[in-house]
This record gives C-alpha cells, structure tokens and sequence, in this order.
C-alpha cells in the first residue's frame, strides 16, 4: 500500500518523470508520443513551478503525483501497476483541499478511463476542442469542478 501524501521535492524530479512517462505511453498509446526522460526531467520542474506539488510512494518509489493550483489541475498521474487503489482519488482530494471554488483541468477526449474518474469525483465537461490548440493536436475536453 502507497505511503502519505507529502510534498515533492527537486529529490523527485526524476521518479515524478518516470511516472508521467510510464502512465502517458501505457494508458494513452493513442497519443503515439515518444518521451525521453532526460527531457521531461528538464520540463517538470518548469512544469511544478508556480504550482504545487504533491506525490505519494510505495516502497520508497514515487507511484503517484498531481501538479496543481488554486483554480487548474496540471497533472495527475499514476503508474499503471497501481491503479485503482484510490492513488489517484486521494491525490485529487488533496488537491481540492486547497483549491478555489471552481477548479479546471483538461483531459483527451479518447482518455475515457480519466474521463470516468474525473466526473465520479464531481467534475462537469464544459466543452470539447478539436485538439488543434494542445501540444499532441488530440481532441481534448475541459472539465469543472465547483465546491458545493
């Protein structure tokens, strides 16, 4: 069973790229995306910047993280060995804590799994893109969450 929920650190840079890498390339082949790990360990603390952070572990391994901020949820990935442990549910929990009244994020249309999860946890689609605006050009949705 995974660890707390704590903060990351720049110590998780690496790991916290493995698991986008990982999550990205098994749960969302249909991007046909190739990741060099090198790169996103340059890109996530650009990413984390401005944000906030939060991972969780198993065994010493981060198998879990979400980047966020009061009103976006950047990020929320976990390795696919681990899903449906409630990683993700309790890392989006977190995050909502400190959230606004109203929280967005975006999600490829084609990823029905996110898609089913975000909307068990009270997220609305608003509207849905063609993709051409998203670094992939896959079609994309945004979802709404509002504190009740």
């Amino acid at each position: 069973m995974p660890n707390m929920i704590r903060p990351a650190t720049l110590d998780d840079i690496a790991q916290i790229a493995s698991v986008f890498i990982e999550a990205r390339t098994k749960c969302l082949a249909f991007l046909n995306w190739d990741y060099d790990h090198a790169v996103m360990c340059e890109v996530m603390p650009k990413k984390m910047a401005g944000n906030q952070t939060l991972v969780t572990e198993s065994e010493g391994q981060v198998v879990g993280f979400i980047i966020f901020n009061p009103t976006e949820i950047e990020d929320l990935y976990v390795c696919p060995d681990f899903h449906g442990q409630g990683i993700g549910h309790r890392l989006l929990l977190s995050a909502l804590q400190d959230a606004g009244d109203e929280v967005r994020l975006w999600v490829f249309q084609e990823n029905r799994q996110a898609r089913a999860f975000y909307e068990r946890n009270g997220f609305e689609m608003e509207f849905e893109t063609d993709g051409q605006d998203n670094m992939e050009k896959a079609p994309d949705a945004r979802y709404l969450y509002r504190r009740k």
